[in-house]
């Protein structure tokens, strides 16, 4: 019992420095919430504000942007391209790192419960007493129970994740091509 809570609480630590970590880049990263036309300048701050879902890509981002031509833009924005991929390859790293701590909790659960169920039987059959069985396994079901809950707990925080990382790639790649498309009206 004591290794499967030393191994919860490690899982706990490591879920929220995960989490932490998602956190600021999907969402605390990128600066200020400016004009894109200021971030066409920096295309790694751009590629975060990206990420932190800071892009306004609902307006015309070329018309009126001061000074550069189009041939500047394309390679600036493909340098944001090669960064946001970088930075939105990390997060899902990351992201896929807790889903792969629900099996195991799933499974580590399992196997405590029966690791502790089968010895229990087997002084049943000897001794006969009820009682002590019935509180072996409602302290069994108490530990399978809680190692229930932190899979589904891990699995809705990836999923949230997996959504906004959705979510986030699927607004770069319109505001990509809403740059490309505007930028080949221009020419």
């Amino acid at each position: 019992m004591r290794l499967f809570l030393l191994y919860l609480a490690t899982m706990i630590i490591v879920t929220i420095v995960r989490s932490l970590i998602l956190l600021r880049y999907c969402y605390f990263r990128g600066g200020a919430s400016e004009t894109v036309r200021d971030g066409f300048g920096d295309p790694d701050r751009l590629a975060a504000k990206a990420l932190a879902s800071r892009i306004p890509h609902q307006t015309s981002v070329i018309s009126g942007k001061s000074g550069g031509n189009s041939q500047d833009t394309l390679r600036n924005l493909r340098s944001a391209e090669i960064s946001f991929r970088y930075l939105w390859n990390n997060c899902n790293a990351q992201v896929q790192g807790i889903s792969r701590l629900v099996p195991v909790t799933l499974l580590l659960s399992v196997l405590i419960t029966t690791y502790g169920f089968v010895p229990t039987l087997f002084d049943y059959g000897v001794s006969g007493a009820r009682d002590s069985l019935y509180e072996t396994i409602l302290t069994l079901l108490r530990r399978f129970t809680l190692g229930i809950f932190a899979s589904v707990v891990l699995f809705l925080i990836s999923e949230w994740f997996k959504a906004a990382l959705m979510r986030r790639n699927t607004n770069w790649q319109y505001f990509v091509s809403k740059v490309k498309h505007e930028l080949s009206d221009e020419q």
